[in-house]
């Protein structure tokens, strides 16, 4: 599948949704090598592939999302990490952005994945003006 879409040139948006941190198939707790080997299986993925990640967490679990924070840090990453809607606007509003409403909608686009930068920007920084206006 992925041969025939280098061939045509597309782009695919590859959203991963998960509960929790990365295990081995035969181990139920992470361990650092778990660790490793997925953000290795990351960096591979978006750079031999034409890919986009979204990683949608559906946990309150604050070791997970610091994990794939750390993830989100790495700009050369194509990548957008997403907690739930709520806590999607919480950071908007601590890194600047309070004055604009963190909508179900604009999380949906977030989470089908977008090509518009700004939108991962949000929860990260202050919008700079030339920003705000596209």
């Amino acid at each position: 599948v992925f041969s025939e879409i280098l061939a045509k040139g597309k782009l695919v948006f590859f959203i991963l949704v998960t509960d929790g941190l990365p295990t081995s198939p035969t181990a139920g707790e992470c361990t650092d090598s778990d660790k490793k080997e997925f953000v290795h299986s990351l960096r591979t993925l978006a750079s031999e592939y034409p890919v986009q990640l979204v990683i949608r967490l559906c946990t309150d679990d604050s070791s997970v999302a610091d994990f794939y924070g750390e993830i989100d840090n790495e700009l050369e990453m194509p990548i957008d990490i997403l907690d739930d809607p709520a806590a999607e606007g919480e950071e908007l509003a601590k890194n600047g952005n309070q004055w604009l409403a963190y909508t179900a909608l604009l999380h949906r686009v977030r989470e089908a994945g977008t090509l518009t930068k700004v939108f991962d920007t949000l929860d990260e920084r202050a919008l700079k003006p030339p920003e705000i206006v596209k």
